[in-house]
């Protein structure tokens, strides 16, 4: 939705992301959603609108950035225990649906975040915060 996009504008800008890389439907900071969620942060985060993944994925890898997907497959590395590679794109799926198969299958690693709850998935911004939180205490533990 507008409104997890302008959290993820907000969350974004919490832990230092050098950007927030758009594709296919969603909403930009333009909607007036995304900038009412955001509160101001979507000015501070630089971002592009690709219409296909693909092409972001693309240009990820040319520049030399690890591809790293978030989601809940049997087969995802725990976040807890997760090494993190630096530069780093993180993939996030929609809300309803997450990342499809032939989406997962592009990227570097996947991590999941455990959950023990009846429900199998965190709500997408909530999910960002707990994976930039763990890719930022990274940095900064490597940066020491």
């Amino acid at each position: 939705s507008a409104f997890n996009t302008g959290g993820l504008f907000r969350t974004a800008d919490c832990f230092g992301a050098a950007a927030v890389w758009l594709c296919g439907y969603t909403a930009t900071p333009d909607h007036p959603h995304v900038a009412e969620a955001a509160l101001g942060a979507a000015r501070h985060v630089p971002w592009r609108h690709w219409t296909r993944l693909a092409e972001a994925v693309a240009e990820l890898r040319c520049a030399s950035v690890a591809v790293i997907a978030l989601e809940t497959v049997a087969d995802a590395q725990p976040i807890e225990s997760y090494t993190w590679p630096f530069p780093c794109a993180l993939l996030l799926g929609s809300e309803r649906f997450g990342l499809g198969p032939d989406i997962i299958h592009q990227a570097d690693d996947v991590v999941r975040i455990p959950v023990y709850g009846a429900k199998n998935s965190l709500n997408v911004v909530s999910a960002a915060s707990i994976a930039l939180h763990a890719a930022r205490t990274a940095w900064e533990r490597a940066r020491a």
